[in-house]
């Protein structure tokens, strides 16, 4: 037998394996009042009320700034912001005793009017509002009666009005909310348009608001991690942005203990008459829109636009095995596998893509999904039944994505991700099924049954997130 050279050949690379989808639970918790409702459409009889109002309360880290945007977007409510109206009519105020000014002194012989004339700029307007007497919230609920009277806004569906302005030193004006109970009140009385339906709080605890700022700084650090490997930044530059993050830190938990303050009073005035709702908003503002979304659902509000296409995954007949009638709840339901057929028969590029007798590349498949949801765009939302597909795992994208992240969403049932649920029956059978849900890039909501395996369904929902 030779002795010759006997070393081992090195075992081939083994591809790393996709990293673990990440998995969060959110226990997000609705309270109702006893006498939160929506009053009947605007009417010309006695004594009918106008369009809804609804009175927004969220503080700093509440995700309030999409929640208005979302109700506006969707629902059709006109937006009333205490701070934008502040500062509108102060501006303009500014304005007109900046030209009288200017007037005064062109008539006196002076060179000064050009500046007189210029624009009082927004940080000039912040600076003189902590001592403002005349800031008040009656003086801003008065602002809002004018601009819920005016005669093109006769046909708005409903009022979001955020009475809170955001700003420190509109928060730390004590005058502000003073006699906040009796000022509501007669706000209330002065006329039926101006009838509350109730208080949204988008509330966060202590506790949660500062997990929400951990984890703000947490997703900051994992995104700044490619420049620290690249060496960018010297160690003096990273202490003054760490000294420069801190700082931030502490200037938003002051704003959080003003809100908390401000707040108080105002929501106190509406729980005390059962027209609180209180929304824990320590959770990504896709499930926390959802939750909103099922309040004005159980109040009968319908969507006016609805943003978002809603998908559903169902894995070997989930649904269909459950006695739900699909149909009932407005979705289009689909079998992948007789859409992939339908494909493949045309004879079209994608078709002939797609294998009749192997296991079907995922891109593919979805891009048939994808081309099924287009087609029918004026649906509730779809069902995908991927029952029969054998899936080509090695084509699955190794996608990572800093924008999709699954939610553990052990407390929504399917009637939580329905925009609008014509069956109330169908809706609580469906409701023992629950979803691991995902929202991607492209306006789409997407669930998965929470049995299904999760690698899969993060690669799929990072696939489809690409797809153009």
């Amino acid at each position: 037998m030779g002795c010759g050279s006997s070393s081992e050949e090195a075992p081939p690379a083994v591809a790393p394996p996709p990293p673990e989808p990440v998995i969060e639970k959110f226990d997000i918790k609705v309270n109702v009042g006893d006498n939160v409702k929506l009053p009947p459409k605007k009417s010309t009889a006695p004594g009918a009320t106008g369009p809804a109002v609804v009175m927004l309360f969220g503080g700093p880290a509440t995700q309030k700034g999409l929640i208005v945007e979302k109700l506006h977007d969707e629902y059709r409510f006109q937006v009333l912001s205490a701070e934008n109206l502040i500062l509108k009519r102060m501006r303009a105020e500014a304005e007109v005793e900046a030209k009288k000014a200017a007037k005064r002194r062109k008539q006196q012989g002076t060179e000064e009017e050009e500046e007189e004339e210029k624009k009082l700029g927004t940080k000039q307007l912040f600076s003189s509002l902590k001592s403002n007497d005349k800031l008040t919230l009656k003086w801003v609920l008065d602002i809002c009666k004018e601009e819920i009277l005016k005669p093109e806004n006769a046909g708005v569906p409903g009022w979001v009005v955020d009475i809170l302005p955001n700003h420190k030193n509109l928060l730390r004006n004590e005058e502000y909310v003073s006699n906040a109970a009796e000022v509501l009140e007669e706000f209330e009385n002065a006329d039926a348009n101006f009838k509350v339906a109730f208080a949204l709080d988008l509330y966060l605890s202590e506790n949660d608001f500062g997990e929400v700022l951990a984890r703000a700084e947490a997703n900051k650090k994992q995104a700044a991690k490619p420049e620290e490997e690249e060496g960018a930044g010297a160690d003096g530059k990273k202490k003054e942005e760490k000294t420069s993050d801190e700082a931030d830190k502490g200037k938003t938990k002051r704003r959080y203990q003003a809100y908390v303050s401000a707040s108080k009073p105002c929501i106190d005035y509406f729980r005390d008459t059962g027209r609180v709702v209180k929304l824990t908003c320590n959770a990504p503002h896709e499930l926390v829109w959802e939750q909103v979304k099922a309040i004005y659902q159980r109040l009968n509000q319908k969507q006016r636009h609805r943003a978002n296409t809603l998908i559903l995954f169902a894995f070997n007949g989930l649904l269909a095995g459950d006695g739900v009638d699909l149909g009932s709840l407005g979705l289009h339901v689909a079998q992948l596998k007789q859409l992939i057929d339908e494909e493949r028969a045309a004879g079209t590029e994608l078709g002939q893509r797609l294998p009749e007798h192997a296991a079907v590349p995922i891109k593919d498949s979805l891009e048939v999904v994808k081309k099924y949801v287009k087609e029918h765009n004026d649906a509730v939302g779809f069902v995908v039944d991927v029952t029969g597909i054998d899936f080509d795992k090695g084509t699955l994208a190794k996608t990572e994505s800093n924008q999709l992240m699954f939610h553990n969403a052990d407390l929504f049932g399917l009637s939580t991700f329905l925009p609008k649920a014509i069956d109330r029956k169908q809706a609580m059978k469906a409701d023992n099924i629950m979803f691991q849900a995902v929202t991607t890039t492209d306006n789409q909501f997407l669930a998965f049954p929470d049995s299904a395996e999760r690698d899969l369904c993060y690669q799929m929902a990072c696939t489809l997130s690409t797809l153009a």
